[in-house]
């Protein structure tokens, strides 16, 4: 890693053609974005989906 990579963001666009920056988001655990267990679900639902869409992204610029 070069020291100048950005790690955290709060922005959070990984490059689908980067296996690291997926596998990162991928693996990113959803708790800490809510306090209540409500918020916690209410994350899960709109992240779950785009974490599989950048895994499928990539996993189709892989093969190509």
């Amino acid at each position: 890693m070069s020291v100048s990579e950005v790690v955290y963001t709060t922005s959070a666009e990984p490059d689908e053609h980067d296996a690291r920056q997926v596998l990162a988001f991928v693996l990113m655990p959803i708790a800490p974005f809510g306090t209540t267990p409500e918020e916690v679900t209410a994350c899960a639902a709109v992240m779950n989906p785009a974490k599989w869409e950048i895994a499928r992204r990539w996993a189709d610029g892989a093969r190509s």
